[in-house]
């Protein structure tokens, strides 16, 4: 009788590990299933990999010859009166090249007293205290758009461009949690190829978010991942020379939606470590650059015929290149959202910037070329005690801008520090001593 109780307890015993080992697999093929699903199907990414996407040495070439073409032609339009894209992808151009002085000089009164300048461009350009109030009005915009979306209308936010990458950088991590939530909820099937970028935007932030490496989380995105790759599997089509390929939705594929997807791919498959989903990535981003026309815009849309041959669709608008370079981030001194760690992020264009901390002091360091004015707006710094620039304290000023000589000013009431330096080293520090 002993030994049959013995055997018994054996046996609940073993069933026990079974039914762990079979839950531990089940977690581990769910993170997988994305990839797994597009395999079992007979997708392969790399089948549709173009020479330009072929690595990450082929794809610079590629954007550094596109980059090159398009300068010029945006250096001519700046004395007229160009948009804000035209003005930022110049200067951002030109700063690589040194010749950020004579660039400045190009821009006409027409842009620098006009409506179109905004506070994106005040990296370049100055004019802090406007640009602090327009930044923090276009964010409350967003915010309360994106805060409708994803509690009413989850598919939207998941269209719209970079929206969950905002929300983490920003400091929203509330709302990041409930458009994840809110995307956990979505059943897969109803999901279009229009929301597949989203998806995949929504997936790197939060894996940004959490810190985690992809085989470490649960990313609340995972269960719509597979969906969006199928979207994208699906509509693809390679060129019958097979040096352009794009993502068709009813034979049309938008180039704008294509470098969307691309780059979306890119971030995805670089936190979830998929080179061959990164050369798909790249291979998007290279066939829609490939699309201009050589005049400054590029081909909005291409349809496929019936012979499998690419061809533009003449009725799309056309797309200005300079949004598509702004879409991309290309320049090294592209303005941009850059996060700080601890809720403190700054809009910039250095090429690079990092918040240290050591005890009550924030050592923060940018890279800019050396003889050029660095403009700057920095969010959730919180009260302080005072600012060190070059080395040596400098008090607040209200009026630093109007002077040839480095400077901030402390918004307190909307939390926006605002700095006007020259570098006189490729990295300068500024350090914030608090109480």
């Amino acid at each position: 009788m002993r030994k049959h109780y013995v055997s018994r307890a054996l046996l609940f015993l073993w069933v026990d590990l079974c039914i762990f080992v079979l839950l531990a697999s089940l977690q581990f093929s769910k993170k997988a299933s994305a990839v797994d699903e597009a395999a079992e199907r007979g997708f392969d990414p790399a089948a549709f990999v173009v020479p330009q996407g072929a690595d990450e040495k082929a794809f610079a070439a590629a954007l550094a010859a596109w980059r090159d073409k398009n300068f010029p032609i945006w250096a001519g339009q700046l004395a007229g009166a160009p948009d804000e894209n035209t003005v930022i992808a110049c200067l951002s151009e030109a700063l690589e090249r040194g010749r950020f002085s004579a660039g400045r000089e190009l821009v006409g009164e027409a842009f620098l007293n006009g409506r179109q300048r905004t506070w994106e461009s005040a990296v370049y350009l100055g004019g802090l205290g406007a640009a602090a109030s327009q930044l923090l009005n276009a964010e409350r915009a967003v915010v309360s758009r994106l805060s409708a979306e994803i509690s009413e209308k989850p598919l939207s936010f998941l269209a719209e461009d970079d929206a969950a990458a905002f929300l983490q950088v920003r400091g929203y991590a509330g709302l990041l949690e409930s458009a994840a939530a809110s995307a956990a909820a979505l059943p897969p099937e109803s999901l279009a190829l229009e929301h597949a970028a989203g998806v995949l935007e929504g997936w790197a932030a939060f894996a940004g978010a959490a810190g985690l490496s992809a085989a470490e989380q649960d990313n609340p995105f995972d269960g719509l991942r597979a969906r969006a790759l199928g979207l994208i599997a699906e509509g693809l089509k390679k060129s019958p020379e097979g040096d352009r390929v794009f993502v068709f939705r009813n034979d049309r594929a938008d180039a704008a939606y294509c470098l969307r997807l691309g780059r979306a791919l890119l971030a995805w498959a670089g936190a979830a470590s998929e080179e061959a989903w990164a050369g798909l990535g790249r291979s998007l981003i290279s066939s829609a650059l490939s699309l201009d026309g050589g005049d400054g815009s590029l081909v909005g849309a291409v349809l496929v015929s019936r012979d499998g041959a690419f061809y533009a669709d003449s009725a799309a608008p056309r797309v200005s290149s300079a949004v598509l370079y702004r879409a991309l981030g290309a320049g090294t001194y592209h303005p941009r959202q850059a996060p700080l760690g601890e809720g403190l992020w700054a809009w910039t264009a250095a090429s690079a910037i990092r918040a240290d901390r050591s005890g009550k002091t924030l050592d923060l360091s940018l890279t800019f070329p050396v003889g050029e004015t660095h403009y700057l707006l920095l969010r959730g710094l919180g009260n302080f005690n005072k600012v060190q620039i070059y080395g040596g304290d400098y008090r607040s000023d209200p009026a630093f801008e109007r002077y040839n000589s480095p400077g901030w000013v402390y918004r307190e009431s909307d939390g926006i520090f605002l700095l006007k330096m020259r570098h006189r080293d490729f990295q300068e520090h500024i350090k914030i001593e608090y109480d």
